[in-house]
């Protein structure tokens, strides 16, 4: 299947894709978490981008560009800051297949070391798939939003157009 998405970028199409796709045919999609973007692997020839339909895994590529932004000021900074005092806790989570990776095991998040690791051992053996328990930090009492950046997008900046093969 294919769907043409217009946004400014590929990733912001991807959210809408997401959103739309999920809504209409839920039963009839990949995982739609990730997809594979063909924009990094230089693959333009649409011959080849047509034999990649209905594999079972989601691409996403570059129909047509994102136009100039005219703006002198394309972005806006909004500043969140914390009063007081910011302390941390220690927390642990798996994650599946590497120790970087980005999918968490659900319901492994835990301040406790052995809860997250019975949590993982339990993933790793009903799902098959290596799981690692890493330690990371976690705001305690405050939001660790501190800037947002915004994009302004010009009115009259023409949208780039990206399809989704799946």
């Amino acid at each position: 299947m294919k769907l043409s998405v217009k946004s400014s970028s590929l990733d912001t199409a991807f959210e809408i894709f997401k959103s739309e796709v999920i809504m209409e045919c839920p039963d009839n999609i990949p995982s739609v978490m990730l997809y594979v973007n063909l924009d990094n692997h230089n693959i333009n020839d649409e011959d080849i981008i047509q034999e990649l339909e209905g594999k079972g895994i989601l691409y996403g590529h570059t129909k047509m560009k994102v136009g100039d932004n005219a703006n002198k000021v394309v972005v806006q900074l909004v500043n969140h800051p914390v009063e007081g005092e910011k302390k941390w806790d220690n927390i642990y989570m798996a994650v599946y297949d590497h120790p970087r990776g980005l999918i968490t095991v659900p319901g492994s998040k835990s301040k406790i070391k052995k809860e997250c690791i019975d949590i993982a051992r339990l993933a790793s053996e009903t799902e098959k798939r290596h799981t690692f328990v890493i330690i990371g930090k976690s705001p305690k009492e405050f939001d660790r939003l501190e800037t947002e950046i915004i994009y302004k997008p010009s009115p009259n900046m023409k949208l780039g157009e990206y399809v989704f093969l799946w």
